[in-house]
């Protein structure tokens, strides 16, 4: 008996599985957490495929590749640096965003797949169940609040007829950190601070206050936890965090030392490093360090080995290993006139010195021209009818850009990108201004990844862009010239009528067509 043959476009033939982690938060953008999707092919050939994942919410970086699927077998594709910085690091509320995954083949969807991710406000761990380890990129050692507690903490340990000055473990013992570790508990108790509601360490939380503790006065467990850790790694010391669905804990290896692992659940190894004898690390119950408790620090090492043995932390954060690993300290934002402002961990600290004030130099014309270049001179238009003296923008596109110089190798090197709208279009000046940090790194992601963002929206971009290429087309069949160009920098001058225009610096020649699929414009 025959059988029908399916054909190859039939969507019975191939399947997604999109594995997206649960949550996202800024520092998976900023630790570029990669997202998987597996394609499968149960056709009698290898086939091609186009695959795309898409994001109405913007949470992430439209990504598009091309893969070729054995038959009757399935592959992982793995995308990196695809979450928006712009999206994550503005978020202040927790919200689930619906993700779509589209195969297609020929331009014919063959397959789709839909998913959720959760995206989290800044600075807010995903507790337990997600990344332990994400929790080490709150831990900001040059906030302005640790070098307090620091210099606090000296003259403790001054009182206690102790060096006031110390470095890390150079020139230390384990008696010597431990008391470094208690001067240092013992400033931030001497704060007096509030604990503010209960941590729920199994579900999502945020980690790190976004005002200053030290102002304050209040702060839940985890973000005092976070404050204390980074306190110690202000130190040179290498804190862990123990963490647990009822409690946290805070220690610091006496030792120069970490673990094997950014995480351990060993607590047995942990039990033994804390013991009478060994004394390897020195851990604290954050409990103690609120106002409500009258615990020194000896009494809340006890009260954290207690814990210890009743199961109470799950796992542990060594916060030096994880720096081991490229778990970086993540940017702090805080709330500017144009909205949130990120500042990187070089720029909250006072150690190196501001960079010198650029030099600028006249530009002069001395001397007498040539008679040859005076008549081309004179040839040249120099009235505000020249668009390369008076540029107004009106039939152009305007384009995001991260950086001229890499803009045009990424150009050079693909040879042509994807030329899409702003999904949602804000004012703009038409030439200059500075872009937010976190804009700057979306549109740098997105440029990498061949897309071209426009300022005005869709509709716009695709109108001016048809206009632009039938222009282009026309000029080249009657006069045999090519006129459009990619501009790169405008200058801003004034003319003599007192207006203000725009000149363009560099200018490249340009093709525009339409892309695969003819949908967008390349």
């Amino acid at each position: 008996m025959a059988t029908k043959k399916t054909k190859v476009t039939d969507k019975n033939n191939f399947s997604l599985e999109p594995r997206f982690p649960k949550y996202a938060g800024y520092a998976d953008y900023f630790l570029s957490t990669p997202v998987a999707v597996q394609v499968r092919n149960d056709y009698s050939e290898a086939v091609t495929l186009q695959v795309s994942i898409e994001s109405e919410s913007g949470l992430l970086v439209p990504y598009e590749t091309q893969a070729e699927v054995p038959f009757e077998s399935a592959i992982v594709l793995t995308a990196e640096g695809i979450f928006s910085p712009l999206v994550l690091a503005e978020n202040d509320e927790i919200r689930v965003c619906p993700v779509t995954v589209t195969a297609r083949l020929d331009g014919k969807t063959v397959a789709s797949a839909s998913a959720q991710i959760t995206a989290l406000p800044f600075d807010w761990w995903e507790g337990l169940e997600g990344n332990a380890e994400r929790l080490a990129v709150f831990v900001r050692p040059r906030i302005a609040d640790c070098a307090a507690i620091l210099a606090d903490a000296g003259k403790r340990l001054k009182k206690w007829d102790k060096s006031a000055e110390f470095y890390g473990y150079t020139g230390t013992d384990k008696n010597t950190v431990r008391q470094i570790a208690a001067a240092i508990y013992a400033s931030v108790k001497a704060l007096s601070i509030s604990k503010e509601g209960e941590s729920d360490f199994s579900a999502p939380l945020r980690a790190a206050r976004p005002g200053s503790i030290l102002k304050e006065r209040t702060a839940s467990s985890a973000e005092l936890a976070v404050f204390l850790a980074a306190c110690f790694e202000a130190a040179h010391l290498n804190p862990v965090i123990a963490v647990g669905k009822g409690g946290v804990a805070v220690g610091v290896w006496l030792y120069e030392s970490c673990f094997l692992d950014p995480v351990t659940d060993d607590a047995e190894i942990v039990g033994k490093y804390v013991s009478e004898g060994i004394n390897n690390l020195s851990f604290f119950d954050v409990e103690d360090v609120f106002s409500t408790s009258n615990a020194a620090f000896t009494p809340s090492e006890g009260h954290f080995r207690q814990k210890l043995k009743n199961a109470v932390y799950e796992c542990f954060v060594d916060v030096r290993r994880c720096r081991m690993g490229g778990i970086r300290a993540c940017p702090a934002r805080g709330k500017g006139l144009k909205g949130y402002e990120l500042l990187k961990e070089e720029e909250m600290s006072d150690d190196a010195a501001p960079a010198p004030i650029p030099a600028f130099r006249k530009l002069k014309l001395d001397g007498k021209q040539p008679k040859n270049k005076q008549w081309e001179r004179r040839l040249l238009d120099l009235t505000t009818k020249n668009a390369l003296l008076n540029f107004t923008g009106r039939n152009a596109v305007h384009l995001y850009e991260a950086g001229a110089d890499e803009l045009y190798a990424l150009l050079v090197d693909r040879g042509g990108m994807r030329l899409k709208g702003e999904t949602n279009p804000e004012p703009s000046q038409p030439f200059g201004g500075e872009l937010a940090r976190q804009r700057r790194e979306l549109i740098s992601l997105e440029q990498q990844k061949g897309i071209l963002r426009a300022y005005d929206d869709q509709k716009t971009t695709q109108e001016t862009a048809n206009r632009l290429m039938r222009r282009n087309r026309e000029a080249e069949e009657e006069a045999g010239a090519k006129v459009l160009y990619l501009a790169f920098g405008f200058l801003r001058y004034t003319g003599e009528d007192g207006a203000t225009r725009y000149a363009p610096l560099v200018l490249a020649p340009a093709r525009i067509g339409r892309a695969k699929g003819n949908e967008d414009f390349s």
